[in-house]
């Protein structure tokens, strides 16, 4: 994930994720930042979703980051986004003409943690979940789509933040299928690039695709 600031207050972003077995996705996007510390970014992104089928998928998306500073060493934040999410159609588990279209809202809350710092850099803690839920659909009811909650050890350095940890992913069941719980190891690099005199400090996100 990467935030290339353009001004003190304007930025372009840019973040690709890879999910084993299950999707890969590139997204861009814009960022307004407002001086009493939240954010809100708008943009695109393109998924190609299970590599058995090579489904496309095409998502406008927007989101808000609001940081709250509990003290020095607490951080609290709350990442509210929406996904416009433009699936290749499938019928009898194969692609076919057509799109399918779900709207999607997402609300996650990021606890952090700073620990004693060292010479090179700021260790952190950091345990999140994000709620991740179907508002409008043409092929499945309107409820949750899934919960992700991930705990999570990073170091910051300069301008480039490491996260990794362990993040449980429940969906919940459907026509075709039983409940879901992957338990995976999950990396995050996040790195901020000033072209503009854009010194400012990093939300505390716990990343999410």
């Amino acid at each position: 994930m990467s935030s290339w600031w353009l001004a003190p207050e304007w930025a372009l972003w840019f973040d690709t994720h890879y999910n084993v077995d299950s999707f890969v996705v590139l997204r861009g996007g814009i960022t307004r930042a407002f001086e009493s510390g939240p954010s809100l970014t708008a943009g695109y992104a393109y998924l190609q979703i299970n590599p058995d089928l090579d489904r496309q998928e095409h998502r406008p998306w927007a989101q808000l980051v609001l940081p709250l500073r509990l003290n020095d060493d607490w951080r609290l934040s709350e990442r509210i986004r929406t996904d416009f999410r433009f699936q290749q159609r499938l019928e009898d588990g194969r692609i076919t003409d057509g799109w399918d279209f779900t709207f999607r809202a997402r609300l996650q809350t990021t606890l952090t943690r700073r620990l004693p710092p060292l010479r090179w850099g700021q260790p952190f803690v950091q345990l999140a979940s994000e709620v991740l839920l179907d508002l409008g659909s043409t092929t499945e009811p309107v409820g949750l789509d899934q919960n992700r909650v991930s705990l999570l050890f990073g170091i910051e350095v300069e301008r480039l933040t490491l996260r990794i940890g362990y993040m449980n992913r429940y969906i919940p069941s459907t026509s075709s299928g039983p409940d879901v719980f992957e338990h995976g190891l999950i990396l995050w690099l996040t790195h901020s690039v000033d072209l503009g005199r854009g010194e400012r400090e990093q939300p505390p996100e716990a990343g999410g695709s």
